[in-house]
């Protein structure tokens, strides 16, 4: 299993339009950070979490080869807007539509914004889309079991909450390994089963979304970061 953050930055971006932005460093290319969206490698399929304005550009930073499932955790346009790019992942399919998971207020959106798109099968050089409620438990083609459970996200709004659990884990998975290698920038998910995504709104607030279900050395310092470079 491979978690890639593709984003972390705020609704807004980081750093900020218009903002004075003292004390960030700018020269540090981690406090260049896109709207938050993430790619999961699991049992063969290509998992894809929110698309916001960036997410072409994330792709090719990080070379995302391929889209074969997509879950939007809500429909605020920092998650959303960048779902046309999808198109070309459809082209990879042969135009067969992507099928996508989300909240009854984000396949709203997706209807609204995306209509023609809604579709099984498209032509080339444009997206198909098959929306569907999340249910709280499905097995997706690949064998990859998800749960799903409704999160708050603010005073007024939800989120859908994710768990992804491997259909086939590696055999020594009784540890569970949590690397960072650069470059590329990505969070590898090593021998383990279960990665949990929630909104992924802010950095700092991975340490929540990551949950080890098993003990590891890596735990226990994820726990002590209360933050990140931010503005």
């Amino acid at each position: 299993m491979e978690l890639i953050l593709l984003g972390t930055g705020t609704s807004q971006g980081v750093p900020l339009l218009g903002h004075p932005n003292d004390g960030l460093d700018l020269s540090e290319p981690k406090n260049w950070r896109n709207r938050s969206c993430a790619h999961l490698v699991c049992d063969g399929a290509h998992i894809q979490i929110d698309a916001g304005p960036e997410f072409r550009l994330a792709c090719m930073k990080f070379g995302v080869p391929a889209v074969d499932y997509f879950f939007l955790t809500h429909g605020h346009s920092d998650h959303i807007l960048g779902m046309d790019d999808l198109r070309r992942f459809c082209d990879l399919r042969d135009g067969k539509a992507i099928p996508v998971w989300t909240t009854p207020e984000g396949k709203a959106r997706i209807e609204a914004i995306y209509p023609y798109g809604i579709r099984p099968q498209s032509s080339q050089g444009y997206i198909a889309l098959l929306p569907e409620l999340a249910s709280a438990e499905m097995t997706l083609p690949c064998g990859t079991r998800v749960q799903t459970t409704i999160l708050p996200h603010g005073p007024r709004f939800v989120s859908l909450g994710m768990v992804f659990t491997e259909k086939n884990p590696e055999p020594e998975s009784h540890t569970t390994q949590i690397v960072a290698t650069f470059p590329p920038k990505r969070l590898r998910l090593q021998k383990t089963r279960t990665c949990l995504s929630s909104t992924l709104c802010t950095a700092r607030r991975i340490p929540r979304i990551l949950i080890l279900k098993k003990r590891s050395p890596w735990r226990k310092q994820l726990a002590r970061k209360k933050r990140f470079s931010r503005t």
